[in-house]
């Protein structure tokens, strides 16, 4: 089983303080995310992408259904455009995919 352990740094040089462990993700990861604010992580690997609320701690969703059809995520990216401040991720996977939510 993967996790995930989120830090911030401390006032002290070279400190960091644990945050948060998640640990929802059986498979291996590969590619995380996090959204322009703050408040979203995006982790990619070989169950797909999986969404998570960091300040919750808590998991959104996944898209682990798509996974097997088009293959490992390998990158992620929170994208904006000059017109709007909404973020939309975008992720590729081996197999060449490139699906944006």
């Amino acid at each position: 089983m993967s996790f995930l352990a989120l830090f911030n740094k401390s006032a002290q040089p070279l400190h960091y303080k644990l945050l948060a462990r998640l640990t929802a993700y059986n498979g291996s990861i590969h590619a995380l995310a996090i959204s322009n604010d703050g408040h979203l992580l995006a982790c990619g690997g070989t169950e797909g992408i999986k969404l998570w609320d960091i300040t919750l701690q808590k998991e959104l969703t996944s898209s682990s259904n798509h996974h097997e059809s088009r293959g490992t995520v390998s990158c992620a990216i929170w994208a904006t455009t000059m017109k709007t401040t909404a973020e939309t991720l975008c992720y590729g996977t081996g197999l060449g995919y490139i699906i944006c939510l």
